[in-house]
């Protein structure tokens, strides 16, 4: 009896309702310029910048000098699905979004998938997660995470290097989700 009573709860609780929008990342980019984020929870699908085989990090986008992507390809899908490349679950990569948030300056929060290997996140050059190597630990799954940020600029940048020999999906096949702290629980 207990158990029937806490599954509902948990699963009121538990449960991300992302609002529905017209936007969606395109070449890297998600522009929420002038977007009202209160009360809301939104996702990050689009197209996101993939490199593949390569491990750049937020220093390498700060300067003149930044590195090209192999090409912009959909997030959530796993690289395994990416049509035309051909690629081995095995390997690496990192991909990378920058949201454009206008002159929204309050804490947001985001909610991180399910990633099936070794990972690294940055959010705006600060690591806010990383599991395996990355952390000099065991490879975990990690289960959805949330996380809060302060948004000082116009733009939110979010980095993602994952390594995967382990599992046979590789990459990023869930959404990421972006809110206020309030709505994102």
């Amino acid at each position: 009896m207990v158990l029937a009573v806490l599954i509902p709860v948990c699963q009121g609780l538990c449960a991300v309702h992302p609002q529905q929008t017209s936007f969606r990342a395109e070449k890297g980019i998600i522009d929420y310029s002038g977007f009202d984020f209160t009360g809301r929870v939104i996702n990050l699908d689009g197209d996101w910048e993939f490199y593949w085989k390569r491990m750049p990090g937020p220093e390498d986008f700060a300067g003149a000098d930044r590195p090209a992507p192999d090409g912009y390809y959909p997030v959530p899908l796993f690289w395994t699905k990416y049509e035309g490349l051909n690629l081995q679950s095995r390997g690496y990569a990192t991909y990378r979004l920058r949201i454009k948030i206008g002159r929204y300056q309050r804490p947001l929060s985001i909610i991180t998938p399910e990633i099936l290997s070794e990972y690294m996140l940055w959010i705006n050059g600060r690591i806010i997660d990383r599991h395996g190597s990355f952390a000099d630990g065991p490879v975990r799954f990690l289960r959805p995470g949330v996380f809060s940020f302060s948004c000082p600029g116009d733009t939110i940048e979010i980095i993602l290097q994952i390594k995967n020999y382990s599992h046979g999906n590789a990459g990023i096949g869930q959404s990421f989700f972006l809110g206020t702290p309030e709505e994102v629980v």
